[in-house]
């Protein structure tokens, strides 16, 4: 049997994405959906103990909920999860998590709070089926970066977005019902980066974010 490879790719449909067919060399065609790669970061603010997450509409999980009423959300078509954004042109990842932060949250931080904790290796979010390649992220920050306290919904109008800051508390985070796999994925690094600091004895999460953390609280007791 021979090695499936890739003879050409045309172009189906163009909007917000691009809906590709790839045909391959044993005679069949993939769909595949061209989508820019992105970024998804989780926001710890260390002062309060708190992570930062946003509410917003998501189609894909308003057609999930119309046609299976199992499915549970906070409201039909809204799920809570971490920030994230698509890279832009020129920007880097760090830059762009400081400005989807800045528009989805009102949260102001530099470059040099974000730490990227998958390096410069992005990862699939659906290989079978789409292009996109995720980096994940943690910023650590402290009350004075919350700009806004008093407002709740955020985001680019121009750019139909409408996101809701929502505060978890820390020690909740285990018992937390997450529907969202990036969400998912920075919510257990989050946990087992408290579970070594809490085996080494090192200060969290200074010892494990960077001297930006540092003065933060020692690693939480269990």
């Amino acid at each position: 049997m021979k090695r499936i490879e890739l003879t050409c790719i045309a172009p189906l449909y163009s909007g917000h994405n691009t809906l590709l067919k790839a045909r391959l060399n044993n005679g069949q065609n993939h769909e595949v959906l061209e989508v820019r790669d992105s970024v998804a970061f989780v926001v710890y603010n260390q002062e309060d103990d708190t992570l930062v997450f946003v509410s917003q509409f998501r189609s894909a999980v308003a057609v999930v909920c119309n046609s299976d009423d199992v499915v549970r959300n906070p409201e039909p078509g809204y799920i809570h999860e971490v920030p994230a954004g698509h890279l832009k042109d020129g920007l880097t990842v760090e830059q762009t998590v400081v400005e989807e932060l800045w528009e989805e949250l009102r949260i102001k931080v530099t470059e040099d709070m974000v730490k990227v904790i998958t390096g410069d290796c992005p990862l699939y979010l659906s290989p079978g089926a789409m292009t996109e390649r995720m980096h994940l992220a943690v910023v650590v920050i402290r009350n004075e970066n919350i700009h806004e306290p008093e407002r709740s919904v955020f985001g680019l109008e121009e750019e139909g977005e409408s996101t809701e800051r929502v505060i978890v508390p820390r020690a909740s985070l285990p018992f937390l019902e997450i529907h969202d796999m990036k969400t998912y994925a920075l919510a257990q690094y989050i946990l087992r980066t408290i579970s070594q600091a809490m085996l080494t004895n090192k200060p969290w999460p200074a010892a494990f974010f960077g001297e930006k953390s540092k003065g933060g609280t020692n690693a939480p007791s269990s």
